[in-house]
């Protein structure tokens, strides 16, 4: 049965085993003595009772599974309840703990409290019902002395002892400001169980582990072989030889645990570049530990802070055993700090198994880290973006805008790029790019041209919008870079190019022009010429069939600039031309 929810808050010591004998009542936190009892209850509605008496105030607190209905009888056989008790001066309390500290205090599940002020020795009848039928149980209560103080002491202001480990423990006993001697002290200490699983009988004689006799500190020592919760009950009894009887009692709470790891303090932060292509792609910082190295998962977080007061985090985990415990910070996330380094290691948080051990402020500072050094992209697309239009034919139109973009690569070799053009609405003028090129490490200008017909046949003014700019390698890296815009171009006029608002006569007289001022062998240059011509004149004659027949040697104008791309015409010439015999057949 589980006598105490021993995750109860242990009491921080002001003082250590060692040199106590040197010490005075006042430098010590003592409490008065109490007169304290433990019950062990069958029924599982109840886990627990606590009894404290001081002076003329008795404390009962139940550890509780679920709710129960409690009453208490006095000794002058009134029976209070919640209902009636501050007629009484008696207060019920529920208290449910809300943080992991109130646990401590009350219990996982919560307790009852009940104070009674002005009590009397006597005998207390305590009942508790629930679903369960529960027995009453009764309780002597006498008064404890008021002038005795006292304090336990575990191992050296422990309350966190490691297992299967002999650890001290004192019980600090003063007479107002004098020790008391010649007392009887018995400890028991209880697991989370409400087994006693050791019973002691402390020592002021200064024999072993006692350090000097007659001090009022009553020494021992114990070891516990389970982790959990304890709780230590000191009675302390002493026959003043005048027939007053000094009798109480003092309690404490501990935890035991296996000895686990702990951070020594020392550290060495590194910069690693995992690519080996310049830049830093982690800031690595590794701590030492001191300890055994347990089974299950360490975890190990770090928390970086800069000098414009943001702050980044990192954990990393362990199931194997390791050096040291290396955190890793990816690139972005000291980038996201913001400013150059040296950062300031604020917090280091060590767990195990999702149990905290310890946490370390302060620590420390990183080297200085520019930046700039850390890890990049391996392809980096400018915003900047030249533009200039060409006229091919000298008529005094733009047949082909050409837009400069700037790429920073770190791998050097061949890439494909395509982009589009759109206007300002949205609309898409014109898909454009060059299948191979050739890049150098860093900067290089990569010009794209767009087809001059296509934009003024877009019919609206520019500036023009570079779009879904793609830079890919022809070779396995991870070098691709996406721009969904990557800028705008001069604010040009539909009317400055070709194909704005242009009626078919004049758009085959135009292509005549481009084709003739294109530098080309004769052969093919005539070739293309007198298809132009042929169009011209059935198109002039105006019938549908002579209609029919000029769009027929259009396509098949459009057919042989095609077959010439990459060839005897670069390109952008082919596409210029083609472009001209599509816009020809959509106006017919």
């Amino acid at each position: 049965m589980k006598a105490v929810d021993a995750y109860l808050l242990p009491i921080l010591f002001l003082c250590s085993v060692v040199g106590l004998s040197n010490l005075h009542a006042q430098e010590l936190n003592l409490r008065n003595l109490e007169n304290s009892h433990r019950i062990d209850l069958t029924p599982n509605k109840v886990t627990s009772v606590l009894v404290n008496s001081t002076g003329g105030t008795i404390k009962f607190q139940l550890f509780t599974d679920s709710a129960v209905d409690v009453s208490l009888k006095l000794p002058s056989g009134v029976i209070v309840n919640s209902q009636n008790a501050p007629a009484y001066n008696v207060s019920f309390n529920n208290v449910m703990p809300s943080n992991q500290v109130e646990e401590l205090h009350f219990g996982k599940a919560g307790s009852i409290i009940i104070f009674l002020e002005d009590a009397h020795s006597g005998k207390y009848e305590l009942s508790m019902s629930s679903e369960e039928l529960v027995e009453p149980f009764f309780l002597d209560i006498e008064g404890a002395s008021n002038n005795i103080t006292g304090q336990i002491i575990i191992g050296h202001n422990q309350f966190v002892i490691e297992r299967n480990k002999t650890v001290p423990i004192s019980v600090v006993l003063f007479d107002d400001s004098a020790p008391l001697i010649n007392a009887t002290v018995t400890i028991d200490i209880i697991d989370e169980q409400g087994i006693v699983t050791e019973s002691l009988t402390l020592r002021d004689n200064g024999e072993e582990i006692d350090q000097k006799s007659d001090d009022g500190i009553y020494s021992g020592s114990f070891s516990v072989d389970s982790e959990g919760g304890y709780l230590s009950i000191a009675k302390i009894f002493k026959n003043d030889g005048s027939g007053n009887n000094i009798q109480g009692s003092l309690v404490s709470y501990f935890s035991s645990k296996v000895k686990n790891l702990s951070l020594t303090g020392e550290y060495i932060d590194s910069l690693v570049d995992i690519d080996k292509d310049g830049y830093f792609d982690t800031l690595d910082i590794a701590f030492n530990y001191r300890g055994v190295q347990l089974e299950g998962e360490y975890d190990l977080t770090v928390i970086l802070s800069a000098s414009n007061g943001s702050k980044t985090d990192a954990t990393n985990a362990f199931n194997l055993p390791v050096d040291n415990f290396i955190v890793s910070f990816p690139h972005h996330s000291i980038k996201h700090l913001g400013v150059d380094g040296p950062y300031k290691i604020e917090s280091v948080i060590l767990w195990h198994n999702s149990e905290p051990l310890g946490r370390w402020d302060n620590v420390g500072w990183t080297r200085t880290i520019n930046i700039e050094a850390l890890e990049r992209k391996n392809t980096l697309l400018s915003d900047y973006v030249h533009d200039y239009a060409l006229d091919i034919d000298g008529d005094g139109l733009f047949d082909q805008l050409n837009i400069s973009i700037n790429a920073d690569v770190l791998i050097p070799g061949w890439y494909g790029i395509s982009a589009q053009l759109n206007t300002s609405s949205g609309k898409v003028i014109d898909d454009a790019g060059i299948p191979s090129i050739n890049l150098i490490e860093g900067g290089n200008d990569i010009t794209i041209g767009f087809t001059g017909e296509l934009i003024g046949a877009s019919g609206e003014d520019g500036p023009y919008i570079l779009s879904n700019v793609l830079l890919y390698p022809l070779f396995k890296a991870r070098a691709t870079a996406m721009a969904d815009t990557l800028g705008e171009t001069s604010p040009y006029s539909c009317s400055q190019f070709n194909g704005c608002r242009i009626d078919a006569e004049k758009l085959l007289e135009r292509l005549k022009s481009q084709v003739s001022a294109l530098s080309l062998n004769k052969g093919i240059k005539k070739s293309l010429i007198v298809k132009l011509e042929n169009a011209l004149m059935a198109y002039s004659k105006g019938t549908p069939h002579a209609l029919d027949n000029a769009k027929n040697i259009v396509k098949s104008f459009i057919n042989q600039a095609r077959a010439l791309r990459d060839k005897n015409l670069t390109r952008a010439d082919a596409d210029m031309l083609m472009e001209g015999g599509k816009r020809f057949l959509e106006l017919n």
